[in-house]
């Protein structure tokens, strides 16, 4: 009987063919309500359309499933895939915020000009502004200016930057 080596290891056919059944049966893993890896047949899952509606839909492990899973838009919950909605318009509306409201453009290789990011401190429970001249570590935009980021807070609103960092 022929093995076949992964990694350094062999394995016969009807191996792998177990490993990968076991795989199957554990149970999905989840990170903030998204699925980390394929839920089992029949599963219902939820998914954001891209106008920003959720649906739900069975697992049937096609082309469309396997496909929102590696998008990461596969959610074990009502409530994660709402929220992923909710974020998305938030992130968008902050971006358009800074696009409309920025004085200039933020230039990372200008090391002098202070580029300005919403952050949430989580003890205090609170959106804030921090600066920086050439450290990107947001996801969300950069600011010309710190009045312009606290603008944007007070404009979106403390509650919906909040869940941005849930």
């Amino acid at each position: 009987m022929s093995k076949i080596n992964i990694n350094g290891k062999d394995f016969t056919v009807e191996e792998l063919n177990q490993l990968i059944e076991s795989s199957k049966k554990q149970t999905p893993k989840t990170y903030k309500g998204k699925y980390l890896v394929a839920p089992e047949d029949g599963t219902e899952y939820w998914f954001v359309y891209s106008d920003g509606g959720i649906d739900k839909a069975p697992w049937a492990d096609d082309w469309s499933d396997t496909g929102m899973l590696a998008s990461g838009n596969c959610y074990a919950t009502e409530e994660a895939a709402q929220l992923e909605a909710d974020n998305r318009k938030t992130r968008f509306e902050l971006e358009k915020f800074a696009e409309e409201n920025n004085e200039g453009e933020i230039d990372w290789e200008d090391v002098n000009q202070k580029k300005h990011s919403i952050g949430y401190d989580q003890v205090d429970k609170h959106p804030y502004v921090s600066g920086c001249y050439f450290c990107q570590s947001s996801t969300l935009p950069y600011f010309t200016s710190e009045e312009i980021a606290k603008k944007a807070i007070d404009t979106i609103g403390e509650e919906r930057i909040k869940k941005l960092f849930s």
